[in-house]
């Protein structure tokens, strides 16, 4: 039995090189959202360092976040602690590319940045002592399960060691995580001190199971914080601080579990829902909200709902006060509306529908209605190709007119 405590931090999903939005100052964001995750986890002077997959967005990844990552993975070597790494999803790479050499993480293994754990148990050695034991699986999907009977059956032996704490590796949704599941905890073997997961996005632990996921180092994706409460921002990522001791009374080993986290570019979401107001309320209270909210540096979604009274047409354009919003670093505008009008659009052509609208809605008389066909056949070919963008400003002058000729 080897003299405790034991620490290590255990890190995930970096993502780097992710452009999202297709905004250089993203692609920034994650390397400084990881570099930041990794100086903070040399201050704890861990034994070694875990990452469970997705240290790239892409399985080749491009010279510029190929540098960053060497940079940070650099600091770390530069303390003389050991970075133990499995592949993630996006780590998954061409069979060609193992057969001509190996792919991007082997590439940073020869450079004795990390070591990468392929489908193996491996021992953690400091001064020349095992400290630990690792098993990593390589990223599966929905052959997990099988994947890791086969591997537990191939190292069955090592694994029913008690006198250094054993660790699992493992890149994969669990249940409880979200819908689309990799593996069931019932398939999970109590053979692990620590089970290291990755893929999961959002923090995530199953004490019972020793199960911990500390989330991706930045915000991958809006789904990981459009849950948070409307009047707090996203502003935090993390990571996993463990000190493993052992508890010679019952030959096992325990947990000692800290979630550290750091700041990243704040984000938020305003949901707004709107009950059968006119489009023209509906457009006032849209600007007021899109103002009041907007705050600098943040990345902001909005999302607006309801139903309005009026004609049906397509959807309600809420882009054009997009110009609004001046102090956010990003923001999304998503409309989302349904009209309670009695009147909608006939399947046999669009314009026999307009032509309804004119007479029942406005209830005008037939004789008036060549006039306005102009404007018809403007909506129709808008909406044929698709040009959304136009319709509102079209429709409003349609309409403006038809109210301008009945006073």
């Amino acid at each position: 039995m080897i003299e405790s405590p034991i620490k290590w931090c255990h890190i995930s999903d970096a993502h780097l090189g992710n452009r999202q939005y297709n905004l250089i100052d993203r692609f920034d964001d994650f390397a400084l959202a990881f570099n930041k995750a990794v100086d903070i986890a040399l201050d704890e002077s861990p034994d070694f360092i875990l990452f469970t997959g997705d240290m790239f967005e892409t399985s080749r990844p491009g010279a510029p976040e190929l540098r960053q990552a060497i940079h940070i993975l650099s600091k770390i070597k530069s303390k003389g602690i050991p970075l133990y790494i499995i592949q993630g999803n996006h780590d998954t790479t061409y069979s060609r590319d193992k057969k001509y050499g190996g792919d991007i993480l082997d590439f940073l293994e020869d450079m004795e940045l990390l070591t990468y754990i392929q489908d193996e148990c491996i021992p953690v050695m400091k001064n020349g002592r095992e400290i630990a034991l690792i098993l990593g699986i390589q990223y599966y999907g929905k052959r997990t399960s099988k994947a890791l009977m086969e591997l537990l059956n191939n190292y069955r032996e090592e694994l029913e060691r008690t006198d250094v704490p054993k660790i699992l590796m493992i890149h994969a949704y669990f249940e409880g995580m979200r819908g689309n599941v990799d593996l069931r905890k019932r398939q999970l073997p109590h053979l692990f001190d620590y089970v290291a997961a990755g893929h999961y996005h959002m923090r995530y632990e199953d004490p019972e199971l020793r199960l911990y996921c500390p989330g991706s180092t930045e915000h991958v994706s809006s789904t990981e914080w459009q849950s948070s409460s409307e009047n707090e921002f996203a502003d935090e990522k993390g990571f996993y601080s463990v000190i493993s001791y052992c508890d010679e009374s019952q030959m096992s080993w325990k947990l000692d579990t800290k979630y550290i986290t750091y700041k990243v570019r704040p984000k938020r979401q305003v949901r707004t829902e709107f009950d059968q107001m006119e489009l023209e309320s509906i457009r006032n209270k849209t600007e007021r909200i899109l103002i009041e909210n907007d705050t600098h540096n943040a990345i902001l979604k909005f999302v607006f709902s309801g139903s309005y009274e009026g004609m049906e047409h397509p959807f309600v354009n809420l882009q054009r006060f997009r110009n609004k919003i001046t102090k956010a670093f990003h923001a999304d505008i998503i409309s989302k509306f349904k009209s309670i009008s009695t009147v909608t659009w006939k399947p046999q052509s669009r314009r026999d529908a307009y032509e309804d609208v004119l007479r029942e809605q406005f209830k005008m008389p037939e004789k008036e209605i060549p006039p306005y066909l102009s404007f018809v056949e403007k909506l129709i070919k808008i909406t044929e190709d698709r040009n959304y963008n136009l319709y509102e400003d079209v429709f409003d002058k349609f309409v403006k007119k038809i109210q301008k000729s009945q006073g």
